[in-house]
């Protein structure tokens, strides 16, 4: 049964314009007909007004609040329609993009540490002209001719001084001292002693066998292995004749020369160097458990610390063939004076990573290639101890892409909290279905997995996990992980969600390819179709403004018979709705305080079909409810604020379902008799 309450005095009700039409048009009226009267009497009376009853319709209110209307009320974005016009009320968080971080495209460092030395350094073999001694220089032999018995003799000659070196101590080599018989007659017996003169060692004594026929010429071999030797040797050789006849051939002489082997090493010496090289290879291990086919590095740097511990100067080649550019392998080349360290560095953005082994540890070559200057006509002190040390660092290694078997690579998505404004009206609302949905945008070559936990200020948490196809950059997948059982999670709403969750990509297994523009974007999404159970709820379209002629309706308001608000509800959804309107003069407080409230204006459900949802509307007819010169008196105020209140019956545990079509609608007028007199 429909009731009326008075409010404040604030409180008030609309007029619309044809109110005031009708009111002007009225005074127009009386002032014609008082001015008829007073020119057309016949005699001279006193002026009576005159007076009779008459009758004002008030239009209050006539609208249809459309289930679009009452969700743009609401004001709430969450609920809206699908595509198939139910109305449905959906959350949805966009998680932030997130990528892999910098450590899961980046190499551990590494670094190469190698020695090469210059070990026994090969030198020019030296070369040395031979001594001649005429027979004549040689005491016992000097003057002899014809038949003369067996003579010894010695010659001892120093030769000459050796140009190419000062000392060296000789790693390998040999020293032949050559013997030329040109004494005209036979030697029976020949030995050679050979004698370091700066050093003053004898080298050693060596004889030929069976001597040395006239016209013959033969070497002793000295091995020169571990002794040291300087630039000044001395052969003495001892010899004895044979019994004969000396022959005169114009050129009786024996001559005594060396000649050194080729090769011919030292472990040390202060020599003529020539133009030497050296080269060491060794493998540097890469810190990866899983193995890597080829990276393309964004950053890196290759460290070197060269150190040439010769007197030589030297080019130094570093040379890693696993990392290239533009199809040529890295082939660094440093200058390298002696006695000194230089530390270059190589910047490797740009170079491919392809390491020759696959086996995991993997590992690449560096090699190391040293080539010195001669030393030519000048001498230096060189040790086979001495040498060349080259420290190889690889550090800041990241990558633009690298393709391999990835080992399981987690990144966290960042939590976010996501707040819910429960739609006015709806905090009573109890879902009766709900799907979660969780869309996952890969563009990571690997396939993977994610798995989301969502928590509400309702006390209760959903999980959700599933694997993620495989994408890339240039061809995003999408992957959509549905829950079609999440309506408990719903109830009662929450106002607010923590996400957080984690994202695994790569199994130890499968080969891809990660780049620094791989990313992952993923979106939760809840979607509630309006299949509800509903608690009774309650829902304020808001007020709507009518101006009024507050002097005329204030003379009508003071002579009313009798006033009465005729109204009509009409109902297209699927539950009763009680209407309350609210009349007031200020918008502030229609509410809060009206004027006059009348309320309890009741329409039952529309005709729901077996689907849930109304197939015909339902109607209360022409109602009315009487109104009391208090009442009326909201007319007074200059606008008049009308203000509806719909209350939406429980369902009373069962499920309906709102759609598009749903509606409900108002008409209403205020009915006014009045009586018009001379003083109106």
């Amino acid at each position: 049964m429909a009731g009326k309450r008075r409010g404040s005095k604030d409180s008030g009700n609309s007029l619309g314009n044809a109110l005031t039409g009708f009111i002007l048009k009225l005074l127009f009226a009386v002032v014609v007909i008082v001015m008829v009267l007073t020119f057309t009497q016949c005699t001279v009376k006193k002026p009576q007004s005159p007076s009779w009853d008459t009758h004002l319709s008030v239009p209050l209110i006539s609208r249809v609040y459309t289930m679009s209307e009452l969700i743009n009320r609401m004001n709430e974005p969450g609920v809206g329609f699908d595509i198939d016009s139910n109305v449905v009320f959906s959350i949805s968080r966009d998680l932030d993009t997130f990528r892999l971080d910098q450590q899961d495209l980046s190499f551990t460092g590494f670094s190469y540490d190698t020695t090469a030395t210059l070990g026994a350094v090969t030198i020019t073999p030296p070369t040395l002209a031979p001594i001649v001694v005429p027979v004549a220089s040689i005491g016992p032999l000097a003057g002899l001719s014809g038949d003369i018995p067996a003579i010894p003799f010695s010659v001892s000659n120093d030769l000459p001084p050796i140009s190419s070196l000062s000392s060296a101590t000789v790693a390998s080599g040999k020293v032949y001292v050559v013997v030329a018989n040109n004494l005209g007659i036979d030697l029976s017996s020949v030995s050679v002693t050979l004698y370091d003169v700066r050093n003053a060692v004898v080298i050693g004594t060596q004889s030929f066998f069976i001597g040395l026929l006239n016209g013959d010429v033969d070497s002793l071999m000295f091995n020169l292995n571990g002794q040291t030797i300087s630039d000044q040797l001395r052969a003495t050789v001892d010899a004895t004749t044979s019994a004969g006849t000396i022959l005169a051939t114009g050129t009786q002489e024996i001559s005594t020369g060396v000649s050194f082997s080729n090769p011919f090493t030292v472990s040390a010496a202060t020599t003529q160097v020539p133009s030497l090289s050296r080269s060491v290879s060794q493998q540097m291990a890469l810190g990866e458990s899983t193995p890597v086919y080829d990276a393309t590095l964004a950053s890196g740097t290759l460290s070197l610390s060269i150190t040439n511990n010769t007197p030589l100067a030297a080019t130094i080649n570093i040379i890693l063939p696993d990392l290239s550019l533009g199809g040529l392998p890295l082939d660094f080349s440093q200058n390298v004076p002696a006695n000194s360290t230089v530390t270059p560095t190589v910047n490797l953005a740009g170079y491919i990573l392809t390491p020759s082994d696959l086996i995991v540890p993997q590992s690449i070559q560096c090699t190391v290639l040293v080539a010195t200057t001669g030393t030519g006509s000048g001498q230096v002190t060189v040790d086979q101890n001495q040498g060349f040390h080259v420290t190889a660092a690889l550090s800041g290694l990241t990558v633009q892409s690298v393709t391999g078997v990835i080992a399981p690579t987690t990144v966290d998505v960042t939590p976010a909290d996501q707040s819910i404004t429960v739609p006015q009206g709806f905090d009573s609302v109890q879902l009766s279905q709900a799907t979660l949905s969780l869309e996952i945008i890969n563009a990571v070559d690997l396939p993977g997995s994610l798995s989301i936990q969502i928590q509400g200020n309702n006390g209760k948490t959903l999980n959700l996990s599933g694997t993620i196809a495989a994408g890339s950059v240039g061809s995003p997948i999408l992957t959509v992980m549905t829950d079609t059982t999440v309506a408990d999670f719903l109830w009662p709403l929450p106002s607010s969600l923590s996400i957080a969750g984690s994202a695994t990509f790569g199994d130890s297994t499968t080969t891809g390819t990660l780049t620094s523009a791989d990313f992952v974007h993923a979106r939760v999404r809840i979607d509630a179709p309006l299949d509800l159970i509903l608690h009774q709820s309650t829902v304020r379209p808001g007020a709507s403004k009518q101006s009024l002629d507050s002097n005329a309706l204030q003379n009508i308001a003071d002579h009313i018979n009798a006033a009465q608000l005729i109204y009509t509800l009409d109902n297209h959804l699927p539950i009763g709705a009680r209407f309350s309107l609210y009349l007031n003069g200020d918008s502030a407080t229609a509410y809060t305080s009206p004027d006059v409230l009348i309320d309890n204006l009741f329409v039952n459900a529309g005709t729901v079909g077996g689907n849930g949802t109304v197939t015909a509307a339902t109607s209360t007819g022409e109602q009315t409810v009487l109104l009391d010169s208090l009442d009326i008196q909201v007319l007074r105020n200059p606008a008049l604020w009308i203000a509806s209140q719909i209350i939406l019956d429980s369902t009373g545990g069962q499920s309906v379902r709102l759609t598009a079509q749903d509606y409900v609608g108002v008409t209403g007028r205020i009915e006014i008799d009045y009586r018009f007199d001379g003083n109106f």
